[in-house]
């Protein structure tokens, strides 16, 4: 998310389930087609950071900004630092 800091981690949700689309249809009538995504992430715990952590605090690869972060791969040193930022 774009903070006064720029593109920061502003929280994170706890994943719940996930369903194809397909799976989705047969239960929900509700369109995600406004994106081409293939999968619907279900959160059950969604948890915002009292100070968002701008992404250049996390020393990511300089070419990731922005869109780019979204559906980033981390690994648990990543998650753990983020963690550690936002206390």
């Amino acid at each position: 998310m774009k903070t006064e800091a720029g593109d920061s981690v502003v929280g994170y949700g706890i994943l719940k389930d996930y369903k194809t689309k397909e799976e989705w249809f047969k239960t929900r009538r509700e369109n995600f087609t406004e994106h081409a995504w293939k999968t619907v992430l279900i959160l059950g715990r969604l948890v915002k950071f009292q100070n968002p952590i701008p992404v250049k605090e996390l020393q990511l690869d300089q070419r990731l900004k922005g869109k780019c972060l979204h559906g980033l791969k981390i690994d648990q040193f990543l998650v753990d630092k983020i963690l550690g930022l936002s206390r």
